[in-house]
C-alpha cells in the first residue's frame, strides 16, 4: 500500500470531517469504511474495514 490507498480497490480513502466517520445501523453507530477523518486540522485518522489504520499529528 505504497500509495496510501486500500489494497485491491484502486481507490484511496475518502476525506470526511470530524463526526462524519460514523454511520447508523439500526440504533447503533458503526464506523464507515475507507474514510480519512480530519479533526481541526491537527489529527488525521484513516479507517479501513472498521479498523483504525493511521493516527498522526500534523504540525504546521
Amino acid at each position: 500500500m505504497e500509495s496510501g490507498g486500500v489494497k485491491g480497490t484502486g481507490e484511496g480513502p475518502v476525506k470526511v470531517n470530524y463526526g462524519e466517520q460514523y454511520a447508523r445501523e439500526k440504533r447503533k453507530k458503526i464506523l464507515k469504511q475507507n474514510v480519512e477523518q480530519v479533526k481541526k486540522d491537527i489529527h488525521i485518522q484513516q479507517i479501513v474495514k472498521g479498523v483504525l489504520q493511521v493516527a498522526r499529528v500534523a504540525f504546521n
